[in-house]
């Protein structure tokens, strides 16, 4: 989908730290100076750098939640696995290099859980970077001592007849944890496991759900706050798999009908050849109105943010632009490509509910949040209507209702976009579970496990 930001996930599927002002550290400023040097005296170059951290930036837990769902829906593999796991995770096409890795099968009986005690040693070949609180003093100390304590922090209360078994990772040996298989999850393929019910947890989003969901309902209970948590995962997971089998989802939404105030104005301004910018959110599945669009013959085209994996951008890529409008690519070079589609006369969505460091403070949800006005400012310059729509995921979990609403009436860009918020809050308003929780919209911080689940929660 078009985007309009720029870092609301890490590349890692880990939270961003929060922006530091301090000096650097004494170790900081060492790597700094080491490195350097060595590009100094040619021993390698700034773009070897950049490339092994790119590298390093393209694994994520995502790569564990393939290996996850593989195990659960290949018994073959699930074997190999057990036996020897760095070779099964290599034959997936994960380059692991040297890793020794074990895997370790969680059952009714048995719950394991990994800590590095001395330092943090973490499967990175596979996972990518670990978060920050498996490299705190506290995780590391209390697993050893009270792992059930820490569990349960973490959200996960076991019974006692489940045995707890605690590894050390070393710099020798390295751990993944295979879940059991969720009850009710026979006969799902091996990608809807891995997006609906891997990824989501793997990658740090129930944490990410839960923090956003205590900053903006600090009155919601914990279990409350579970529940939603579970929709939003299942309502992420659909949409992934729907945006990347968009032929799939095309088909679903063929007799899909517009409905909505906007829908007149806007064929009007199709008959005028009057621009359109349509405005959106990362809420139901934010494809299915430009499926729905491109079906009734409208043109509709839109940026997209490139992807830190090549082999996932490149993917990524023809997805976006294999149908519909004309769709660029994020950059100085693409906005003005948009631009000029618009200036044409053309109909182009961004979406605007993601974090934006040079955004307006506009309230959403009840707190500020930066925001971009870029698509109102569009709309003024080319004297574009602004329009919202939604698609709206009904209870079937697999069709939508498509809502083209009125225009946006034309002011100034910060009214503008503050009247898009207010669509947008609306419809959260009545779906909650449907609107992606898990970006740090509102930069409020990171939570340790144990603010996330205090006592008084549990």
């Amino acid at each position: 989908m078009p985007h309009d930001h720029h870092d609301h996930l890490s590349p890692s599927g880990h939270p961003y730290r929060p922006d530091q002002d301090t000096g650097l550290s004494y170790w900081q400023t060492l790597e700094i100076a080491v490195r350097e040097l060595l590009i100094e005296k040619g021993v390698t170059t700034a773009g070897a750098v950049a490339a092994q951290i790119d590298t390093m930036d393209s694994r994520s837990p995502a790569n564990g939640a393939s290996v996850v769902a593989r195990a659960w829906c290949d018994p073959v593999f699930a074997k190999a696995l057990r036996e020897d796991a760095a070779a099964a995770t290599r034959d997936m096409g994960f380059d692991i290099g040297p890793l020794n890795l074990i895997a370790l099968f969680n059952d009714r009986t048995l719950h394991n859980i990994v800590v590095c005690t001395l330092c943090s040693c973490y499967p990175r070949n596979l996972l990518g970077l670990p978060p920050d609180w498996y490299k705190s003093r506290a995780y590391r100390s209390r697993t050893v001592r009270e792992p059930r304590a820490v569990l349960a922090e973490f959200g996960v209360t076991l019974p006692q007849t489940t045995e707890v078994r605690v590894h050390d990772s070393t710099a020798d040996m390295r751990y993944i944890v295979i879940p059991a298989r969720p009850d009710g999850t026979d006969g799902w393929t091996e990608d809807d496991l891995a997006l609906r019910r891997a990824i989501g947890p793997l990658a740090g989003f129930r944490r990410r759900i839960d923090t956003n969901l205590r900053f903006i309902k600090p009155d919601m209970s914990a279990s409350d706050r579970r529940i939603l948590a579970g929709d939003v995962l299942d309502n992420f997971g659909r949409t992934l798999i729907e945006n990347y089998s968009h032929k799939d989802l095309a088909a679903r939404l063929k007799s899909t009908p517009l409905q909505g105030a906007g829908v007149s104005p806007l064929a009007a301004a199709r008959k005028d050849g009057r621009p359109v910018v349509f405005v959106t959110g990362h809420f139901g599945n934010h494809e299915a109105p430009r499926h729905v669009l491109t079906r009734e013959g409208y043109t509709v085209g839109g940026l997209f943010r490139p992807m830190r994996n090549a082999f996932v951008n490149d993917h990524y890529a023809q997805t976006m632009t294999s149908w519909g409008g004309p769709v660029f690519s994020q950059g100085r070079r693409g906005t003005i490509g948009f631009a000029r589609h618009l200036a044409k006369g053309g109909m182009g969505t961004l979406l605007f509910d993601v974090h934006t460091v040079n955004g307006e403070p506009i309230p959403f949800l009840g707190q500020p949040a930066m925001t971009a006005t870029s698509a109102a400012e569009l709309a003024l310059k080319f004297d574009a209507l602004l329009i919202p729509y939604f698609g709206i995921r009904r209870p079937d979990g697999l069709s939508f209702d498509i809502h083209i609403e009125q225009p946006i009436t034309r002011s100034d860009a910060v009214t503008m976009t503050r009247d898009a918020t207010s669509r947008l809050e609306a419809r959260i308003a009545q779906n909650p579970g449907q609107w992606f929780w898990v970006h740090r919209r509102w930069k409020a911080g990171d939570l340790s496990p144990a603010e996330q689940h205090p006592e008084q929660d549990r």
